[in-house]
């Protein structure tokens, strides 16, 4: 993930990322408490 983060160091794509990242977490913390 790295390499691509660095490839593509654009603001918009880092947003979608960390959106990305924390959708993620939600998702694992509800499939978890299920």
């Amino acid at each position: 993930m790295s390499r691509i983060e660095r490839a593509t160091s654009s603001p918009r794509f880092d947003l979608i990322v960390r959106i990305a990242k924390a959708l993620d977490v939600t998702v694992a913390a509800l499939v978890r408490d299920r």
